[in-house]
């Protein structure tokens, strides 16, 4: 018996779809709730952690948040859309 000849309950297939939305939605209301102006990054890593950064730093870490979340959704769309099932 190998492992292709095992059927995946509906448990299984249920939780495996809620991962491929989850994967897709925390990065998306990360995207949603990252600041408009590199002002409040500072601010909300000042209030955070106590460290004081810089407005370049501010806008650097920004952008980086907007690209990184914007990456993650277009992996879990890619994932979700185009990757073969492992059990049918």
């Amino acid at each position: 018996m190998s492992l292709s000849d095992v059927k995946s309950c509906g448990g299984c297939r249920s939780l495996r779809g809620a991962r491929k939305i989850a994967g897709v939605t925390i990065p998306a209301v990360l995207l949603l709730a990252v600041p408009k102006c590199p002002l409040c990054v500072a601010a909300y890593i000042a209030a955070a952690t106590g460290l004081g950064i810089s407005f370049s730093t501010a806008a650097n870490i920004r952008i980086f948040l907007i690209v990184s979340c914007l990456v993650l959704i277009a992996f879990g769309i890619f994932r979700t859309f185009f990757s073969k099932p492992r059990f049918s």
